[in-house]
């Protein structure tokens, strides 16, 4: 009979890729393909393959901020300055962002929302440019896209929403 990873296996799988992510090593779109490869791994072996070639830390490149909860709700909003990269993610709950308040860097911001098993809603302002990509494998996505008028130098928020079981939600106010 063949062993299945156990939960601490996984879990130690799960914080190399948050410190990669951290340190810059591994990007947010490589980080949800590999968090996704964690959980879908039917052995210790096939586990090990997901972090055992990280590349080398590259120069320049900014930290990203992972905010992770296992089991809960995540809820971000009011006035705070969006990080130029962050992860905001959670095994089983919801997350709740409104950036209607917060601000982009100049340059902009990469976020990925990451929910395994529930609900993402995310409130985004008409200043901003936003680009939004992800999946979602069993459930529904609903964006909301009033095409307002920004202008051509607003920053870009590039947004990745990701889940597996669940609902994607996205508002304009």
């Amino acid at each position: 009979m063949v062993q299945q990873p156990t939960s601490q296996q996984r879990q130690t799988a799960l914080d190399q890729l948050t410190a990669a992510v951290e340190a810059g090593r591994l990007t947010l779109d490589g980080f949800s393909d590999r968090t996704a490869a964690v959980y879908r791994a039917t052995t210790p072996a096939e586990l090990a393959t997901v972090v055992h070639d990280l590349p080398p830390l590259p120069v320049g490149v900014e930290p990203a901020v992972v905010e992770h909860t296992p089991v809960g709700a995540v809820k971000r909003g009011g006035r705070w300055l969006v990080p130029a990269r962050a992860a905001i993610t959670t095994t089983v709950g919801a997350i709740k962002l409104d950036l209607v308040g917060a601000e982009l860097p100049t340059d902009g911001a990469e976020v990925l929302v990451r929910a395994r098993v529930g609900t993402i809603k995310v409130w985004l302002p008409d200043r901003w440019r936003v680009e939004i990509s992800g999946t979602s494998t069993v459930g529904g996505r609903r964006i909301e896209e009033n095409h307002p008028h920004t202008a051509a130098d607003a920053p870009v928020l590039r947004l990745r929403l990701d889940t597996t079981v669940g609902t994607v939600k996205v508002y304009r106010t």
